[in-house]
């Protein structure tokens, strides 16, 4: 709904438009894959989801969301040249896709804490209640400054939840059951004794310990976690562990799986069963969590020379961050703005029917990024770069081109909460583009 209203304050015009809008969104995001129906303990990975071998299906996940937008006007004619104008209003933007995706991928934490990573389709938009004050002077016929104050009020920003305790497409837990237990336990049990030479059961110093003497010789790659693998296998295929892992001698009566012994029994993984655990996964999703406020100022001027082609202008954005500025002294993840920072440039340009030519110096200040290493924010320093552009129009339907961008060969270069440490310094150069447009 919008409405248009015309009056007067002391002489001076008054232009209003105020509107309302509802919007109402049901979400629906399917993604083909195959989905995870089995948790499964490998040897070597640990915890991994895998597919029985039904392959891959539209896997769909749902959400909705509602707002109502409202929004208000207002242009006063002060002259005939200049105006004042200021507007309030709530605008939104959807979440991309990607954030929306309804794919779970399946790994784990530490090899027996199970963790699913993907998207969230209940994602509400982004909402930004909006104040602008701006003034305007049109000086010449194709001349003018402007002077524009903004105040943003943003919620629902998009950020990172983990949810623990989860259960996913009803997977049940293989590293959870008394076997795992068991297995778990007597590695550990041998971790705890300073991780001896086990020995074999009836050998001379034999320790006892449930870990195989032939997988510490054969595998020395083999973490801890990997050792109760291979002795839940063990278990799992009925090896008598009570005294410590057997010798193989590799005979038809041996009781050591396969292998001879030098390498884990088959099938190298447990799959979760029935009658086994709940698994609870770590579930981390994209989630509506952050709010803030940013403010700033924005200053235009354009100036075209009577009686000449030639035009200039400049335009800087001053940005105030408000709750949402970085906190430099702070350890570990933190909610930030990426691209936030003061930008602007200063252009020269000459202009008639057939050529156009335009060099700017642009401006941007220093800007967060995202996170690096250690979940340390990171940012972009201040650039200054020379452009270039030209073009030449032929005739009604060919324009010939010419662009130049980087001329003055700017590095561009990232550090991490401090300008002293330096996480990545790139010299693209400068990029040419040259190429003709033609309109049919």
């Amino acid at each position: 709904v919008q409405v248009e209203m015309a009056t007067e304050i002391g002489r001076m015009p008054l232009d209003i438009v105020a509107g309302l809008r509802y919007e109402k969104a049901d979400t629906e995001s399917i993604s083909f894959y195959p989905v995870a129906n089995i948790l499964r303990w490998d040897m070597i990975a640990g915890l991994i989801g895998v597919n029985d071998g039904s392959g891959a299906v539209d896997a769909p996940r749902y959400g909705e969301s509602e707002e109502i937008l409202p929004s208000i006007a207002f242009s006063l004619g002060i002259t005939d040249d200049q105006v004042l104008r200021f507007s309030a209003g709530k605008t939104m933007a959807r979440p991309d896709l990607v954030a929306l995706r309804s794919e779970l991928a399946i790994g784990n934490r530490d090899f027996f804490t199970p963790t699913a990573t993907g998207g969230n389709p209940d994602l509400d938009p982004l909402t930004s209640v909006n104040f602008d004050l701006a003034y305007e002077n049109y000086y010449g016929a194709e001349s003018y400054v402007a002077v524009n104050y903004f105040y943003k009020d943003i919620d629902n920003f998009i950020g990172s939840r983990q949810q623990s305790g989860v259960n996913i497409n009803g997977l049940t837990n293989p590293a959870a059951t008394a076997l795992a237990q068991q297995a778990m336990d007597c590695v550990r049990e041998w971790v705890a004794a300073g991780r001896p030479d086990p020995g074999f059961p009836g050998d001379v110093g034999a320790t006892g310990h449930c870990v195989s003497q032939q997988a510490l010789w054969a595998q020395g790659w083999m973490n801890d976690q990997q050792h109760m693998g291979w002795v839940a296998l063990a278990l799992a295929n009925g090896v008598d562990l009570s005294a410590g892992y057997p010798w193989s001698d590799g005979g038809a009566d041996d009781a050591i799986c396969a292998y001879d012994g030098w390498w884990r029994c088959d099938p190298g993984y447990i799959d979760g069963a029935a009658g086994d655990p709940t698994a609870e996964f770590i579930l981390t999703t994209p989630y509506n969590m952050n709010s803030g406020s940013v403010s700033g100022v924005e200053i235009a001027w354009q100036h075209v020379f009577e009686n000449a082609p030639f035009l200039t202008g400049l335009n800087y954005t001053f940005v105030d961050g408000g709750d949402v500025e970085v906190d430099r002294s702070v350890i570990g993840r933190q909610f930030l703005l990426p691209g936030l920072g003061d930008s602007g440039n200063i252009w020269v340009a000459f202009e008639n029917d057939q050529h156009t030519a335009r060099l700017a110096f642009n401006y941007r200040g220093e800007t967060v990024v995202g996170f690096g290493n250690y979940d340390q924010p990171l940012f972009v320093d201040e650039r200054e770069q020379l452009d270039f552009s030209y073009q030449y129009r032929y005739n009604d339907s060919m324009t010939f081109f010419f662009d130049a961008q980087n001329i003055n060969d700017e590095t561009t270069r990232l550090h991490a909460r401090h300008e002293d440490m330096l996480f990545l310094s790139q010299q693209h150069g400068p990029v040419f583009k040259f190429g003709a447009r033609m309109n049919f």
